[in-house]
């Protein structure tokens, strides 16, 4: 068994009840924390995201901020965590039963990690085979209610493919199954703005500073599914992945050592970890 760490009222207690209401509703938050060096990665931005969700969704968590990284530091130091990740669920709480209307008197968050190799190479993408709905609250926030991103997954695995590309009602290019992005067309960069329906990611929001920085012009807008497949390179960005080239896209494929805005961008990412 995986080790945790859980907290519930502020208090540690052993294991997570099947009471909770983020195993019986998928009604909590988490947050995906890459550990490098023996750190945690941009743990403030995550937990500034975690935070302002809890506040929005009437989640209470258990412990204050600077607890909850001085916790995620001391699982990380006790579990000599090196190269790998973490990951905070925040729950609002056990119930005793399954009904929306019982609100649980104390939240539960719950710590877990452990070392792993993060993938680097090239990955194959190409479009998710239903869409999801920007006026729907949950997009903007990372909820353990994700459904839809597992069957995208398998989906995906199914056709030998490492990510998919959601597209909203309206049609616009959203976010990817579990990252946001990224391509450029003639020198500009161009990502979706939040109002297309996705999760603002930590490293989007990083990548986006990176070019600023390094002087590539950024564009954040509504853009249909063909801005993707006549792109002239395709990325994607996560904690994890940081930002992860992308091979081949429905069919057409891109080479990283012939794009001129990526390996600028990814050199530069990797400085901050």
């Amino acid at each position: 068994m995986r080790p945790s760490v859980v907290f519930r009222g502020g208090e540690f207690v052993v294991g997570v009840s099947p009471f909770d209401r983020s195993f019986n509703l998928g009604d909590g938050l988490f947050e995906t924390i890459k550990v490098a060096g023996g750190r945690a990665v941009w743990m403030e931005e995550h937990l500034q995201r975690l935070y302002g969700s809890a506040k929005y969704a009437g989640i209470a968590c258990p412990l204050g901020k600077r607890d909850v990284s001085d916790a995620c530091g001391d699982f990380i130091a006790k579990e000599k965590i090196s190269e790998g990740w973490l990951r905070l669920t925040l729950s609002r709480g056990e119930a005793k039963t399954g009904r929306f209307s019982e609100v649980p008197e104390a939240g539960v968050l719950a710590i877990i990690g452990g070392d792993a190799e993060t993938p680097a190479s090239p990955l194959r993408a190409g479009f998710a085979g239903w869409r999801v709905n920007e006026t729907d609250p949950a997009v903007s926030h990372k909820t353990t209610s994700r459904f839809s991103s597992v069957m995208a997954w398998k989906a995906a695995a199914g056709k030998g493919l490492e990510e998919l590309v959601f597209l909203n009602t309206n049609g616009w290019v959203a976010e990817g199954i579990v990252s946001n992005v990224f391509w450029h067309k003639g020198g500009v960069l161009f990502t979706p703005s939040e109002k297309c329906g996705m999760l603002p990611g930590v490293a989007r929001a990083k990548v986006m500073a990176a070019a600023k920085t390094l002087g590539i012009r950024a564009e954040v807008g509504e853009y249909p599914a063909d801005a993707l497949t006549e792109a002239d390179g395709v990325f994607f960005s996560n904690s994890l992945w940081v930002v992860r080239f992308c091979g081949e896209f429905c069919a057409k494929t891109f080479s990283e050592a012939d794009d001129g805005v990526f390996p600028f961008l990814r050199d530069f990412m990797l400085g901050l970890i």
